[in-house]
């Protein structure tokens, strides 16, 4: 059975509203899912509903059929179109990110029966924190949304987030740039370099976002300011007094490779992010594996799905999870 655990939605910098995301992971099938949007949670009760939705009608069509692969087609069958919409904001050409209807078919049904629900959402958060001059993401998982420590200082960060997106705006506006971002609320939704990249490729000004980030929007670039960040150690606070679960997020992209032991040995993460795309080209997954047993920690995995053109994964389900491997984070009971 397959699982995603790191998504982002229109909620933060994703092109995905959390009501495609949901969609497309069923037709995708993909059964367990997690917004983690950057410093928000705010998507999860969109995601929430039309999980709600689907299941419902998934168990309509069971107790008509008596046969959940029955149910299942003619779930895919009513999403066809929504998906195909949804999947048209992403697609590529890149030979890595083509899926066809019947990929690794075994694989993702796997363990299902009637019983199993056709969707499940688990609340989420990616918070932006930094140790030294480097940058360490701490995934968040069942939260306690209405934890008042943890909301207030998120939707702090989400603040900051829009005063720094100015000061790259005006950046853009000194290199010739005429470059503007749709308004937003902070309240709901979190903005960052992401979205200059976007603009700067709707108006011309480079080719891809990737191409944004190398000129323009790199640390220590032309466009680029520092964000507000938390320590490490505050996030992780600030996640167990919501309930929740800790987790260094994909750790092969800290800079250092000493960091990431040094900050689960110091702080006290309940987990670690795994199977990640981070992971695809150096092999660090038996690493992280290794580091995971010797401080004892949970693991976890997912995408990083943005549903971005020229970064991979491009289409949701290119990058596979399997549920056996992180049962133990989903099936987390307070």
């Amino acid at each position: 059975m397959l699982v995603d655990l790191h998504l982002h939605s229109t909620y933060s910098d994703g092109r995905y509203t959390p009501t495609e995301l949901v969609q497309v992971a069923v037709y995708r099938n993909i059964r367990v899912i997690s917004l983690t949007d950057h410093d928000s949670w705010n998507g999860y009760e969109e995601a929430a509903l039309e999980a709600e939705r689907l299941n419902k009608r998934y168990a309509e069509l069971i107790d008509a059929y008596n046969s959940w692969e029955i149910a299942l087609s003619v779930i895919k069958t009513e999403l066809a179109g929504k998906v195909k919409l949804a999947e048209a904001k992403s697609l590529t050409n890149t030979a890595f990110d083509v899926l066809t209807d019947n990929y690794s078919a075994i694989f993702a049904y796997s363990g299902i029966d009637n019983t199993t629900p056709l969707i499940k959402v688990l609340v989420g958060a990616e918070i932006g924190t930094q140790y030294e001059e480097r940058a360490v993401h701490v995934l968040g998982y069942h939260i306690d949304r209405s934890c008042k420590a943890l909301a207030n200082k998120i939707a702090e960060m989400r603040h900051k987030r829009e005063h720094r997106l100015q000061a790259i705006l005006e950046k853009c506006h000194e290199q010739g740039m005429d470059i503007t971002i749709e308004a937003c609320d902070p309240d709901a939704r979190a903005v960052g370099r992401p979205h200059v990249a976007k603009a700067m490729v709707a108006k011309g000004y480079v080719k891809t976002v990737q191409e944004a980030f190398d000129k323009y929007l790199h640390r220590g670039g032309s466009c680029y300011v520092a964000q507000p960040k938390l320590a490490p150690e505050e996030a992780v606070d600030l996640i167990h007094k919501a309930g929740g679960l800790a987790f260094l997020a994909h750790p092969s992209e800290i800079e250092r490779t000493e960091v990431p032991e040094f900050l689960l040995s110091t702080i006290p993460f309940d987990g670690v992010e795994i199977w990640h795309p981070s992971t695809r080209m150096n092999l660090d997954i038996n690493k992280w594996l290794e580091l995971a047993k010797k401080y004892n920690l949970l693991v976890c995995g997912g995408s990083d799905f943005h549903g971005i053109p020229d970064r991979y994964p491009a289409q949701l389900g290119v990058w596979q999870v399997d549920f056996n491997n992180v049962a133990t984070l989903i099936n987390y009971k307070k």
